[in-house]
């Protein structure tokens, strides 16, 4: 009886303390027994009875319903389902034991009538703070949400486990949305998401105890459904493209602005973060130039909403972050100054400005990662897996003599200007005057995009800035605006094309030869020299035969005359 009584105080403590999911802790198998209970009596634990434990997530606050170990039916147009969060079971053991709490014997559940199985001390477990109790991490087995929102965990043992949710290297956490969310495709509905509030450690019990008699069985209950949820928000770590320093290349390369982003997220333990950096690793045709503009915004103080962003420095007496680069890599991380005031900011988001060099025409993609506490996070938004893109491309001109390609023309002069189709308008790749593309289009300069054709082979190179981020193409009109001296420009000298980006720096070049016919001027000029005349011509060759025959008949007269 007195036995009974202690498991009587225990179940009704662990009852009152296990509040987000239910748990309830009944009498156990009888002490001294061994091996399977063949005959069980009322309230015994079948120690050969298989288990399961299937975590189901989806997002949204957790309700005030609280989880017993039973099947739920969630309302999927309020909660989407959650992959990618991986859950971990690890066994809880007493100090100075090496055995996991058994909860198929007896020993098993004195040992926790001593413990509090609350979320605080939970927390404190994580961080190896509850007096007189550890984890068992090489014991911990790991199960991450699949498509169908479960991490499902078979037959694990009958023992006392501590539940934390995490997120593996690599993993990005995403939502299935509904038909009707904005953003819905049908081929891929799942979107990344951050998780601002992860599940709270939890401790629980293998098997539960339940009073439903369909399920359960002798009053355990093996088969163990839970279903937390997360507070998160679509904004993922991004970055991207912001602004270049020119539309042309040019031999010193090109600035490129980034803009990145980070949603700080629910700090690993407690309200405190330990760990928050930005790892950004460069494409080989990119240069680490500078940053700037960092702030942290948004999030919660003291639980309240903070709406005063905290601007911080890389620099002076105590930086809030510092910048290390290695190779590529560059690694942007706070410092205790930075991380007091995201601390500030709890659930915010870190901001900033990257800027690199570009000195090769290709397309540049640029992913980001991050880490949060012990948890990464990587970018997974649009294009190139989440980062920016500096999209470029290259046109290399020729200008020859109208039907004399080996004469090379120097000196022509050339713009590049986009156009923009109106309505109903079509405007396919051709050459066409100013006003038969104006009649289809509004068009515009392009910055820098201006070049003369070379001395020696009348050449000239354009690399081009193209877009950013998924924009890879750009419908442009190559303009010729000075002929070369002693040539007129083409009738219709614009040539339009849509220009598409280089793929690496090796991809091939978009090549254009323009003729350019000499000065109808010069024709005019010909046209106009006095002319010697045909008909001249022909009366003074008469004449001079004449003059010639008349010489001849002089000659022969003489000779007969002296004969005579």
């Amino acid at each position: 009886m007195r036995k009974a009584r202690m498991f009587a105080a225990v179940a009704t403590a662990a009852a009152l303390a296990f509040t987000t999911f239910g748990v309830a802790i009944a009498n156990a198998k009888p002490e001294g027994s061994e091996g399977p209970a063949v005959t069980l009596k009322n309230g015994e634990i079948n120690a050969n009875e298989a288990t399961k434990v299937t975590i189901y997530k989806y997002d949204g606050t957790d309700e005030t319903v609280k989880n017993d170990g039973l099947a739920k039916t969630i309302d999927t147009t309020k909660h989407h389902l959650v992959r990618n969060v991986t859950f971990n079971l690890i066994p809880v053991q007493v100090d100075g034991s090496n055995s996991d709490i058994d909860l198929s014997t007896t020993a098993g559940w004195e040992a926790i009538q001593k413990l509090d199985l609350t979320k605080d001390n939970a927390s404190k477990l994580v961080d190896g703070k509850l007096e007189g109790f550890k984890l068992n991490d090489t014991a911990k087995t790991s199960q991450k949400t699949l498509d169908n929102g479960q991490a499902e965990f078979t037959n694990p043992a009958k023992k006392l486990y501590l539940v934390t949710e995490t997120i593996a290297q690599g993993d990005t956490p995403e939502i299935k949305l509904n038909s009707t969310d904005d953003g819905y495709n049908a081929k891929n509905p799942w979107k990344a998401v951050t998780i601002n509030k992860k599940t709270a450690p939890f401790f629980l019990t293998v098997p539960l105890s339940t009073s439903d008699t369909t399920t359960g069985k002798n009053g355990w209950l093996y088969d163990i459904k839970i279903y937390p949820k997360n507070e998160v928000t679509k904004d993922t770590i991004q970055k991207h493209l912001e602004s270049v320093s020119s539309n042309e290349m040019g031999d010193d390369g090109v600035d490129l602005t980034w803009s990145v982003s980070l949603p700080l997220g629910q700090p690993s333990s407690g309200d405190a973060y330990k760990k928050v950096e930005l790892v950004d690793n460069l494409n080989e045709a990119l240069t680490y130039k500078s940053v700037s503009d960092f702030k942290i915004s948004g999030g919660n103080k003291d639980g309240s909403p903070n709406n005063d962003p905290s601007n911080l420095t890389d620099g002076g007496p105590t930086p809030d972050f510092t910048v290390k680069t290695e190779g590529q890599k560059v690694t942007i991380a706070l410092t205790a100054a930075g991380l007091a005031k995201a601390n500030q900011h709890v659930t915010g988001i870190l901001t900033g400005k990257i800027v690199t060099t570009q000195t090769k025409v290709q397309t540049v993609p640029n992913d980001i990662s991050g880490t949060i506490d012990n948890n990464p996070t990587v970018s997974t938004d649009g294009v190139n897996n989440g980062g920016g893109a500096s999209n470029w491309a290259t046109v290399k001109v020729q200008k020859v003599k109208a039907g004399d390609k080996n004469t090379f023309l120097p000196g022509a002069k050339f713009k590049f200007v986009d156009y923009k189709l109106k309505d109903d308008k079509t405007l396919v790749a051709g050459d066409y005057s100013k006003e038969q593309v104006e009649e289809a289009a509004t068009i515009q300069d392009i910055p820098d995009a201006t070049y003369t054709s070379d001395e020696e082979d009348g050449t000239f190179t354009a690399e081009l800035f193209v877009g950013k981020d998924a924009v890879t193409s750009r419908n442009v009109c190559l303009v010729e605006t000075q002929a070369p001296k002693g040539y007129d420009l083409p009738e219709n000298n614009y040539k339009c094309f849509t220009l598409n980006a280089d793929a690496t720096e090796d991809s091939d070049t978009t090549d254009y030869t323009i003729e350019n016919s000499q000065s109808s001027k010069l024709t005019e000029v010909l046209d106009n020299l006095p002319k010697t005349g045909a008909a001249g011509l022909v009366l003074m060759t008469l004449a001079g035969a004449l003059l010639i025959g008349a010489g001849f008949f002089a000659v022969a007269a003489n000779r007969r005359r002296e004969q005579e």
